[in-house]
Parts: C-alpha cells; structure tokens; sequence
C-alpha cells in the first residue's frame, strides 16, 4: 500500500516558480542596443535674372553682315560697350523701350533705363512706348545660378502674340565686328550652336540678348491695354537631370 501523500498545488506551482527564475538566471545576457543615425543636407536650386542694358535705334548690319545689332560699339551712336544707347535715326528720341526686374511677387526691383545692372529678378518686362515702324530695341540680360548646385540653362521661349506686328526674337550667333562679340544665352558668353544648353556652375552665368522689331504692319496709337507685348520663358533644370526643351515650351506662357 502506498502511503506517500501528493503535494499540495500550492507546493507545486511555488516550485516550478523557482525552477523558472533558476534557468532563468542560468541563460540570462547584458544587452545593449545601438543606433545608427545619418544627415542629409541637400543642395539649393536657385537661378535668378539680371538686366544689363537696353539699347534702341535704326536696324545696322555689322560690318561682318551676320546678326543684327548695334551694340559692343560695332557702330558711331554705341560709343561703349556697357551702357544703354539711344541711336534712333538722325539722333531722335522718339520711342522709349525699358526694361523693369520683377521679384517672385510681382514687385519692381529696377529698371533700365535709367539705372544700372539689376539683380535678383524672376520676371522681366519689357514695354516699347510711342514705338514706330523699323523702330529695334535690344534687351541685354543675363540667367545667374544663385544656388549651390550646377543648372543647365535652355534657350528662352519667345511668347508673342503680334507677330506680324512687332517681331520678336533671340538674338544668337555673332552681332559685332569681331570674332568675339556675340551673346546667345550661352555660358561666359561665348558662341555655342543653338540646342547645346550650358551648364552654368555656382556664381556664375549665362549671357542673352532679346530684339525687337516694329514692323510696318503695327497700327497707330496702340497704347494701355491695346499695347503690343511679349514674353520670354527662361527654363534651367539641375545639371544631371534628363530634360527636353519641349517642357520648357509646356511652361511658356
């Protein structure tokens, strides 16, 4: 007969509390968790326009017969190559072409004439007062990389709704005397063949020229809201990216 008597509950559960906590204390281990923590601190994208000079007067050839223009002194009236001249025809001062900087909000940063250089501009416009037939005016502005990172700057879109009336174009290829004097919106202002967009680096960039032509078809007293205007669309990309001057057309006004 066994006479062993079982173990109150109690009993057992009080064991197998211990004999968890003993393996416990037999497979236990420090730990110590370690992160990995990273900053990334992206470049700037910053491009910005700046106008030079605005020159009027009669259409004259170069002596060299390539593109039009009259400025970097290729003739009598355009005595330096960095102010704005009035060379109208026969010394008139008739017609008035200015060019006025624009901030992000519409706001006028400057003008030329009468000022200098302007800088920091996101829109130009550009206003032909009292303009006649065979009147020209020449905008000489500039695209600068104020960001920290290389742009690639494409030829800008002409937005012109008068064509027939006043003609407006970029001014590209050569337009002095000298093998030297030409500004097509490319880097350092040095001759590129059009569809080979620059990369501009930091701090520096890009020269352009805008000219405007009064044809014989444009009507009288077209002033306030019946003015004439244009526009040019400017599109920079970051250097690396894959663009298409067709993008920059969807952007143009």
């Amino acid at each position: 007969m066994n006479t062993r008597k079982a173990l109150p509950i109690t009993a057992v559960l009080l064991i197998l509390a211990l004999a968890l906590a003993t393996v416990g204390v037999g497979y236990g281990l420090w730990s110590k968790t370690l992160f990995i923590s990273g900053i990334v601190e992206t470049g700037k994208l910053d491009v910005t326009l700046s106008l030079d000079e605005v020159d009027e007067g009669a259409l004259v050839l170069p002596a060299n017969g390539l593109n039009p223009g009259f400025w970097e002194e290729d003739n009598d009236c355009d005595e330096d190559s960095a102010d704005s001249d009035d060379c109208e025809v026969e010394g008139k001062e008739i017609a008035e072409c200015t060019a006025v900087l624009l901030d992000e909000e519409g706001l006028v940063i400057g003008s030329i004439p009468p000022g200098g250089t302007v800088f920091g501009g996101q829109t130009i416009e550009i206003t032909i007062e009292n303009g006649y037939p065979s009147f020209n005016c020449w905008v000489q502005f500039n695209v600068r990389n104020d960001g920290s990172i290389p742009v690639r700057v494409f030829k800008p879109v002409i937005s012109n709704p008068n064509p027939t009336q006043v003609t407006v174009d970029l001014v590209s290829g050569f337009h002095g005397p000298t093998l030297g004097d030409d500004s097509s919106c490319y880097h350092d202002n040095s001759y590129n063949p059009v569809g080979e967009y620059p990369q501009v680096d930091e701090d520096q960039l890009v020269n352009c020229v805008i000219h405007a032509h009064v044809n014989q078809a444009a009507a009288q007293d077209q002033t306030g809201d019946n003015a004439y205007t244009f526009a040019a669309t400017v599109c920079a990309h970051q250097w690396n990216e894959e663009a298409t001057y067709g993008e920059c057309l969807f952007y143009a006004p």
